[in-house]
């Protein structure tokens, strides 16, 4: 997958994104949680750019281990960040109930496709060249 065409479609979810997240903003048990929404489409966006480089990269290596390793490390390190985000969130705001959860696994699943998606292309393509 080319740059250009990764960067279009990762345009496109954090559009979708980001209509999703207005839409649950007008539930008030969600719209608290505004916070913690634009945070992980942030995170998102720059965890699918690392990601993506580094897929591209390990799929022209020899060592075609190399890109089973960095998918499995890169879902390793999103689970450990999501845990991580959460965790401060509840910290931080104490939220009193378990709503702000809603928006952030819709977001979590949107990207989560996207990453399967372009990874998915790479593996076949081996990268670009």
């Amino acid at each position: 997958m080319k740059p250009i065409q990764f960067a279009t479609r990762l345009g496109l979810i954090t559009i979708l994104s980001i209509a999703l997240i207005f839409a649950l903003n007008f539930l008030p048990q969600i719209s608290e949680a505004q916070s913690l929404s634009w945070t992980t489409i942030l995170i998102f966006i720059v965890f699918s750019i690392l990601i993506y480089f580094m897929a591209n990269y390990s799929a022209n290596q020899k060592n075609k281990n190399l890109f089973s390793s960095v998918i499995l490390m890169g879902l390793l390190f999103k689970m450990v960040l999501c845990v991580l985000v959460v965790g401060i969130y509840v910290k931080v705001y104490q939220p009193t109930s378990n709503f702000f959860l809603i928006p952030f696994f819709a977001i979590y699943v949107l990207y989560t496709i996207f990453e399967v998606y372009f990874m998915t292309r790479i593996g076949k393509n081996e990268g670009v060249k």
